[in-house]
């Protein structure tokens, strides 16, 4: 039984730190994301366009 309970509390835990991250860095993460996003978008269009592009 005590694997079983150390378990829950190490589940409790991490959704806990998961909550108080996404409270604490919520706006930070969707920045991030946004410009990662962006990062991705660009690359992704820009990239194929050097590779057609005869050298």
């Amino acid at each position: 039984m005590k694997v079983n309970y150390d378990h829950e509390i190490m589940v409790n835990y991490i959704i806990l730190c998961y909550i108080t991250c996404k409270l604490m860095y919520g706006r930070v993460c969707l920045f991030l994301t946004y410009v990662f996003t962006k990062l991705y978008s660009l690359l992704y269009f820009i990239l194929p366009c050097f590779i057609m592009s005869p050298s």
